[in-house]
């Protein structure tokens, strides 16, 4: 469990940076005001994406295992690559949510075998 609840520090770090790069490539326009829009758009996405994965790692931190397979998704949407996959890494570390994959889909092994 340690391990996951380092995966979604290190995605909440890599968010938080994201959110700064933004701001500076806004300063790199030549402008103050640049900066700061371009760094309040940006944390429309930002801030509660990471909010949400604070809280994920917080559930996880309390013994709750949930998927958080949408999450990453909309990491590597909307925010940063790198985050994204942190968190899908952890995701597959989920014990929990590869049970419920194949409750999901029953067929899923059945069709790996036949090919």
């Amino acid at each position: 469990m340690n391990e996951k609840i380092r995966f979604y520090n290190a995605a909440i770090g890599f968010n938080w940076l994201a959110l700064a790069i933004w701001f500076i490539v806004g300063l790199a326009g030549g402008h103050f005001l640049g900066g700061v829009i371009l760094c309040a758009i940006s944390a429309c996405w930002i801030v509660p994406m990471t909010l949400a994965i604070i809280k994920a790692r917080d559930e996880l931190m309390n013994g709750i295992e949930r998927s958080h397979l949408v999450l990453g998704i909309c990491s590597i949407i909307f925010i940063w690559v790198v985050s994204g996959v942190l968190i899908l890494i952890a995701y597959t570390m989920c014990a929990k949510c590869n049970r419920h994959d194949q409750v999901a889909f029953p067929n899923k092994e059945k069709d790996s075998e036949e090919k």
